[in-house]
């Protein structure tokens, strides 16, 4: 009988795929107070894949999406097999379907509307240093791509406003107390 080491507990998971993640992770460099921090890791073929963090407003009875940063490892040789590549349609999807501003069941029409929207150069500071990516604006929602070190990309995604003054920091490690 083979033994199965993985936690029971889903937070115990989420903390062992954070744990395991090779390298650091991005986080928002100044968030709102009001903004309360949701991490999350997907692992894929047996070993880390993302992780991220959504940060959210909370009100009596609601829950609002406010921020979203994805910090993506690269990918290994041979490719991993996944269900998703992480792409700026991919955040577009998990803002629109988290936020309720718009509908993303026809995910082949968000697809036609990411590729047709214009993508512009934007910089974005990461511990004060400069990464350039692409950003791509939309009706609800702006997304944002960078290149980072080692291979890494960050994929973040919200309302204009907040994308607009959006500086980032890396953390080795997530908190104890930041599964939420």
């Amino acid at each position: 009988m083979q033994h199965d080491d993985t936690p029971r507990d889903p937070a115990d998971q989420i903390r062992r795929r954070l744990a395991d993640f090779p390298g650091p992770v991005a986080l928002a460099d100044r968030p709102d107070g009001d903004w309360r921090a949701l991490w999350g890791a997907e692992s894929t073929d047996g070993g880390p894949h993302k992780a991220h963090v959504r940060y959210v407003r909370e009100t009596p009875g609601a829950r609002e999406l406010a921020l979203s940063i994805h910090t993506v490892r690269p990918d290994p040789v041979p490719a991993p097999v996944i269900g998703t590549v992480e792409s700026l349609l991919t955040v577009l999807l998990e803002l629109r379907r988290t936020t309720g501003r718009r509908e993303p069941d026809d995910v082949a029409a968000a697809a036609r509307e990411e590729a047709a929207a214009p993508e512009r150069p934007w910089v974005v500071l990461v511990d004060d240093v400069e990464f350039t990516g692409r950003r791509k604006d939309f009706p609800d929602v702006s997304v944002l791509e960078i290149r980072w070190h080692d291979g890494m990309r960050i994929l973040c995604g919200g309302a204009a406003e907040v994308v607009d003054g959006l500086r980032l920091r890396a953390v080795p490690g997530i908190p104890a107390d930041g599964l939420g």
